[in-house]
């Protein structure tokens, strides 16, 4: 009896493994459709947008093996779905959706694209046109650039770098990421890994989640730290904080007081370590607990 990845018809089945390998087929066959031409099925699907079938110039004429020639017709319509040797380059059209390989890749995204990393080798993800979602891989390093609009979400695999722009929206994956959010007006979640993030005016930053930590160096003032008040073991800390530029540390009201918060910090090496109720703690580097008062916090 053949077993096809831990999988036979007279074992009894693990229910995990069997949706495992069920998630499998079901990705490997959502990203390629090459067969819809040949199935009855496919008419009667509920299939979304438009399904456009690859010509190449060789036989098979619909395996995409050889250059197209109706890329007018596909762009826009394509799933692509990378391999597993060599290295990859995707220059993408407007609505595609891309899914990285297991090997170094650059992949090149346009608006409304959906973009997601692959699992090994080194990735360079461009986003930098705006109005895509970008959602890292699960190996290699990775490095993405975003743009007004887009929605990021880190990997967790690797080490990834993340340039942000302004009003984009950047959430941290579970990788060790730096996040470049200089350019001001982001919302930056960190990750479950541990991260970096230099921030710019307006910037609104969340802390790291899980076992990660988070060193975030704020810039320019107006710049916002906002704790949810539900992350336990998360220790953050925050370089070149500036209350009078505006700076602040936002708590969530109905589990810690501002006035807690500034009574029980603690001094370490001369820096301020706030402990919140969730049993997490901000260090303000730079910051004794006597300069502390409640104006260094605001609440949501």
């Amino acid at each position: 009896m053949d077993i096809v990845n831990g999988l036979t018809l007279i074992n009894p089945i693990d229910p995990a493994q069997l949706k495992k390998e069920t998630q499998r087929i079901y990705e490997v066959c959502d990203g390629c459709r090459r067969c819809f031409s040949l199935c009855p099925s496919f008419n009667t699907l509920p299939l979304t947008g438009n399904v456009v079938l690859a010509v190449d110039g060789s036989a098979p004429t619909s395996d995409a093996c050889s250059p197209l020639t109706n890329g007018a017709a596909m762009n826009g319509n394509m799933s692509v779905v990378g391999g597993t040797a060599g290295n990859m380059t995707v220059w993408a059209g407007a609505g595609d959706t891309i899914r990285g390989g297991s090997d170094n890749e650059t992949i090149g995204g346009v608006p409304n694209d959906t973009v997601i990393g692959g699992s090994g080798g080194n990735q360079f993800i461009d986003g930098s046109q705006g109005h895509q979602s970008i959602l890292g891989g699960s190996g290699g390093n990775e490095t993405i650039w975003g743009a007004l609009t887009d929605t990021i979400i880190g990997g967790n695999g690797g080490n990834e770098t993340i340039g942000g722009v302004a009003s984009e929206t950047i959430l941290g994956g579970a990788a060790n990421t730096f996040i470049n959010a200089t350019a001001g007006n982001e919302s930056i979640l960190a990750g479950g890994g541990n991260t970096t993030i230099w921030g710019g005016a307006h910037d609104t930053v969340q802390g790291a989640s899980g076992g990660g930590s988070g060193l975030i160096g704020f810039a320019n003032g107006n710049e916002t730290f906002w704790d949810d008040g539900a992350t336990a073991g998360r220790h953050d800390s925050i370089s070149t904080f500036n209350q009078s530029a505006g700076d602040r540390v936002s708590l969530n009201a109905a589990t810690d007081d501002p006035n807690v918060v500034v009574a029980t910090a603690t001094n370490d090496g001369g820096n301020a370590v706030l402990h919140l109720h969730d049993g997490s703690s901000i260090t303000l580097i730079g910051i004794t607990p006597a300069q502390l008062t409640t104006g260094y916090f605001t609440t949501h």
